[in-house]
Parts: C-alpha cells; structure tokens; sequence
C-alpha cells in the first residue's frame, strides 16, 4: 500500500472481500437483511462507542486507521456478540475464541459489511431531502 493511499489495491480489495472469507472452521458471509436484524443490537453498542470518540461518515477511513487499535480495551466487551449474531454461533463458543481467530473474524466481518452499510447510511440524508421536496406541506 502507497503511503498516500489509505486504500488497499483494487486486487487486495477484492480479495478481502471474496464471499465467502473462511477463518478456521467458521465461514463469514455478508450480512442478509435477517443476519442484519440480529446483529444490529450488537453493533449499535459497537458504533455509538466509536461516535463518542469521533468517528463520523467524513472521517471513517482515518479514524479507523488511527484510531480503532487504541480502543480495542473498550471494544473488546463488545465483539463476542457480534462474531455470535454474524456467526449463527453461541455466545460463549465466540467468548472462548482465541484472539488471532476472533480478530481475524471480526476484521473480515467489518470488510464484508462496512461498505455497504456506509454507502446506505451516506443516501439517506439525500432520500430525506427528496421525500421532502415531494411531499406536500400542510
């Protein structure tokens, strides 16, 4: 990666999110709209941490880069949950998860799923905007 790219090339793109990405014996597939439902409680927790400390849609890349490793204390709590939801695994198997593993997993499970997410949280405000300008005013 070139210092001024914070991007990884398009072909390690690509690789990082080939479906599906396997980690030992756990297999991490994007989230459907159902795995969506059940992870969201989880990754809630998870972003309104990462809000507080400054992360917005303009600076995400950055944050993350700088940012994320020093918070893992405060995150860490926070990942079991998700690896479960995302996995379709108990609790305590992703608590008992070896830290190599569960790193592994949630990093793959944050690519597959981040870009999509930001680009729907990005057309909202936008979709707001149109819904007003269309929609009558009493």
């Amino acid at each position: 990666m070139s210092p001024k790219s914070k991007q990884p090339p398009p072909d390690e793109m690509k690789a990082l999110l080939a479906q599906p990405v396997t980690v030992g014996k756990y297999e991490v597939r994007p989230w459907t709209m159902r795995r969506f439902g059940a992870v969201y409680p989880a990754v809630a927790v998870i972003v309104r941490k990462l809000v507080d400390e400054g992360l917005t849609l303009d600076n995400l890349e950055t944050f993350i880069g700088e940012k994320v490793l020093g918070l893992l204390p405060q995150l860490a709590p926070d990942l079991p949950p998700v690896l479960a939801a995302t996995l379709d695994i108990p609790l305590a198997e992703a608590e008992d998860l070896d830290w190599g593993t569960a790193a592994a997993l949630t990093l793959n499970i944050f690519v597959q799923n981040l870009e999509p997410l930001k680009n729907f949280l990005a057309l909202i405000p936008q979709l707001a905007k149109e819904i007003r300008a269309s929609t009558p005013s009493p």
